[in-house]
């Protein structure tokens, strides 16, 4: 009560502060998962969330979810709200945020309408990037944690701390279906053995990952551990601006404001006109990006890499970059093996010692299967570079997701059928309260 009282007194102290008579009140719309974390989350939502937003004097809207999928088709429809806030775990940001980007409205509607999070999740470290959790729970008791991290992400939207992050596109090359992402896509050994660590509550928060990691690799071979279908991975190195991708970096000048639309008075014009909502400073570019040669930019390599066992594509939210990580068979310890996949599952951010890490920009994976009489194995010299990897190549040909069994991608911890995909870095792309 007493950590709650502080909030809530900062939160009265902005809801104290003076409107401009011809100004609306804030409004949100809240998107509210009921069933997640255990159907706490609308108990949660009642005695830590709301209360702030109502001190801060803000109108809220909240609309609760009934099924799988619905957030994603209520964000592809939302109007006439300043900001939305989305109270849930990983999968109902994932479908707000997927829903809102895939609008044919999206350029319009993204930078005028800001996305709170507020995670409410078993794993609320999945959210770590976008707010500092780990002092809460290496400080706290684990409720007063809890209780922190709601208070902290409430009051980012109360306080309008907007951040623009950076989003991770994932476009499925036979569905045609585009699903976005915030935190990471992985797939193999060690996201199956994570996902089942939650069976054994029994053990224990601490050692139930560790039972899974031990039981699934400890006792079986190297070969059997692999990811069962062979797969071509490649890439684009990152490019920080040169002649070929300038556009990207180019800054777009803001709306005019129409005079006639807008309200005023007889004595505004006496009153120095400023920058309203509508319009945003333009913020010139320092360097002529069309002046920088990069000869590597948007050309694809290959990775030869063999016997994978797991794969992870990870959205940096610093330097605007991927990380491709690949785990293989190789000479790799088991105990390494099990101490890395721990560290996945508790979300720890870390560099593998152990894994292949590269950096870039877009990245393609496709199933390939061996092929050494079919008269459709080749493939177009275009999508890789390096001579070696398209001599390998000839013998084996793109299969599609039907023909890959017992294989799935997790995206940002929810399951979704393996299949050919292309991955890109959306640079900030979103406007997240943080």
């Amino acid at each position: 009560n007493s950590l709650m009282k502080v909030y809530c007194e900062e939160a009265l102290k902005i809801g104290d502060q003076i409107l401009n008579p011809y100004s609306a009140s804030r409004h949100i719309t809240v998107i509210l998962n009921p069933v997640s974390k255990d159907k706490k989350c609308k108990y949660l939502f009642e005695h830590y969330v709301a209360p702030l937003l109502h001190c801060a004097g803000i109108k809220v809207s909240v609309v609760q979810t009934e099924s799988q999928g619905e957030a994603r088709g209520l964000m592809s429809v939302m109007a006439d709200t300043d900001a939305v806030v989305v109270v849930g775990g990983n999968g109902t940001v994932q479908d707000s945020i997927t829903g809102l980007l895939r609008r044919v409205d999206a350029d319009v509607v993204v930078p005028s309408m800001p996305i709170g999070i507020i995670p409410v999740t078993n794993h609320p470290l999945s959210f770590s990037q976008l707010f500092d959790l780990k002092q809460f729970f290496d400080k706290d008791k684990k409720r007063v944690a809890e209780v922190k991290m709601l208070a902290e992400a409430t009051m980012a939207v109360v306080r309008e701390t907007v951040k623009a992050i950076d989003v991770v596109k994932i476009e499925g090359k036979e569905m045609g279906t585009t699903v976005f992402a915030l935190n990471t896509i992985d797939f193999g050994l060690l996201s199956d053995l994570t996902k089942k660590a939650d069976k054994y509550w029994y053990y224990g928060s601490h050692l139930k990952p560790y039972y899974s990691l031990i039981r699934g690799t400890l006792f079986k071979s190297s070969s059997s551990l692999e990811i069962p279908e062979d797969i071509r991975i490649s890439y684009t190195e990152p490019c920080s601006g040169c002649c070929k991708c300038y556009k990207k970096y180019a800054v777009s000048k803001p709306a005019k404001v129409d005079d006639a639309n807008v309200s005023r008075r007889w004595w505004h014009s006496f009153i120095p006109r400023q920058l309203g909502s509508n319009t945003q400073p333009v913020l010139e570019p320092t360097v002529d990006y069309t002046k920088i040669v990069n000869e590597n930019c948007g050309v694809w390599k290959s990775l030869p890499e063999n016997h994978l066992l797991n794969v992870s594509v990870q959205n940096s939210f610093k330097n605007e970059k991927l990380k491709l990580v690949l785990h293989t068979a190789g000479d790799v310890k088991k105990s390494d093996l099990i101490e890395e996949g721990v560290k996945m599952y508790r979300k720890e951010n870390f560099t593998s010692n152990i894994a292949k890490n590269v950096e870039a920009e877009h990245i393609r994976i496709e199933f390939l299967r061996n092929d050494n009489q079919s008269e459709n194995s080749s493939i177009n010299a275009d999508e890789c570079v390096n001579k070696e990897s398209n001599e390998e190549s000839q013998e084996k040909e793109i299969i599609s997701s039907k023909n890959v069994p017992n294989l799935w991608f997790r995206i940002d911890n929810e399951d979704y059928e393996a299949q050919n995909v292309e991955i890109s870095l959306m640079p900030k792309k979103l406007r997240v309260y943080c």
